[in-house]
């Protein structure tokens, strides 16, 4: 297609995934936009480890899919959009894929590698959490270039969570770059 370069988005797990490509392929990324996402998993804080721990806890993938898309839409309801897709991917999900990605994604640390990355970045946070928003703090520290807003009012994934406001943010960013 004659595309060179790009800009990569990333949301989650999505932004653990675009950093791998800008970590191994830094010449055909023009910019990052990491969402809601990590570089770290190592336990540094009673927090992570609890969240680390239910993170872990892959069994629960294998209760039935209606009761895990009832405790999604639980943790959702204030948001709409991303209550009906988060339901909507648990009840969809492929539990043996989901929970060898789960493991892999459990043991990142990019924190040492990401501190050579100079690519402009824009790392979003919804406010819903402050692990959350600790981790990305991470993440923006580690990268040159980078700077972070936080998305009031919103939980990962802020794009599904705050649309109008991610939308926003995003356009800002990358207009800035042309």
């Amino acid at each position: 297609m004659g595309i060179s370069s790009a800009t990569f988005i990333g949301v989650s797990y999505g932004g653990v995934l675009i950093q791998k490509v800008a970590l191994a392929s830094p010449d055909i990324v023009k910019a990052l936009v990491i969402v809601d996402s990590f570089c770290d998993t190592s336990i540094d804080s009673l927090q992570k480890l609890l969240a680390m721990v239910g993170a872990n806890q892959t069994w629960i993938l294998h209760m039935p899919k209606k009761w895990l898309a009832k405790l999604t839409k639980s943790s959702y309801k204030r948001w709409s959009i991303a209550c009906k897709e988060m339901e909507s991917i648990i009840l969809n999900m492929r539990t043996y894929e989901t929970k060898i990605q789960r493991k892999a994604i459990n043991r990142i640390r990019f924190n040492d590698q990401l501190l050579k990355v100079n690519i402009p970045t824009l790392c979003l946070v919804g406010d819903y959490t402050k692990l959350g928003k600790k981790m990305m703090e991470r993440v923006s520290s580690c990268i040159q270039n980078s700077e972070l807003k936080v998305i009031e009012n919103s939980f990962d994934p802020s794009n599904l969570c705050q649309p109008k406001v991610f939308n926003k943010t995003v356009h800002k960013f990358i207009s800035n770059l042309l």
